[in-house]
């Protein structure tokens, strides 16, 4: 079958097509547009290459089943080996999908899936976070939520790329109408500051698409990012 092939040509494609794609002089638009993409190419993902290793461990699973004591000994550890092999990718495959975008926002909202983007960033980069909030359920739309993780998931990204901190802080707090969101870690003063790039400029222009503003820069103790969006109302673009 050459489905699998076709779909990593198409994808291959698609995303060279992207790229010859003129930039839009609106930041906020080019967000959007690229949020769109990422929940298509997850479900591209998930549609192809979700089914295809699941048909194949079932296959696993049924020969290791069914004709299993009569396969050499040798031949059975391959098609185990074979079996974990093809899970781990699976694995690997719904970790992507959570990149691209992040489904368990829609399910159970902002701050669970910030928690659960934690828990798999600390077993990965070895860095303890911790998130500080008053409430699990924040008066944010679903694109605010998915911006603001967004925001979050890049910074924690920044630490483990940039930062030699042990620990990472995520604070919500919440005053009036507003929302605030410190994200600091523990890495010291360093004597460069951080040169703005794309990263930067993703966090920066979010912000200003939800209505609200962020700045960031060394403090005492470590590298910090303050994030403030607006609780009630609409952002710019909305």
């Amino acid at each position: 079958n050459c489905a699998p092939a076709y779909f990593f040509h198409w994808l291959s494609g698609a995303v060279l097509t992207a790229r010859r794609l003129p930039r839009p002089r609106d930041g906020g638009i080019l967000l959007e547009t690229i949020e769109r993409e990422r929940k298509h190419l997850s479900i591209e993902i998930h549609d192809w290459i979700g089914r295809y290793l699941s048909s194949i461990i079932h296959g696993l699973d049924y020969a290791l089943r069914v004709n299993g004591k009569q396969l050499p000994e040798e031949l059975q550890k391959n098609l185990c080996l074979l079996r974990t092999q093809c899970q781990n990718a699976a694995i690997d495959m719904r970790s992507i999908m959570n990149d691209l975008h992040p489904y368990l926002i829609e399910k159970v909202g902002l701050i669970p899936a910030l928690e659960s983007y934690s828990a798999n960033f600390e077993r990965i980069h070895g860095r303890k976070v911790y998130i500080f909030y008053r409430r699990r359920s924040l008066p944010l739309d679903r694109e605010k939520e998915l911006f603001i993780y967004r925001i979050v998931q890049e910074a924690l990204t920044n630490v483990a790329r940039h930062s030699p901190a042990t620990e990472v802080d995520i604070h919500f707090h919440e005053r009036e109408d507003t929302l605030q969101i410190e994200i600091m870690d523990n890495g010291g003063m360093q004597e460069k500051a951080p040169t703005p790039g794309k990263g930067l400029w993703g966090m920066k222009e979010r912000a200003r698409f939800m209505g609200g503003d962020l700045f960031y820069g060394f403090m005492e103790g470590g590298f910090c990012v303050t994030l403030t969006v607006p609780l009630t109302g609409k952002g710019e673009g909305q």
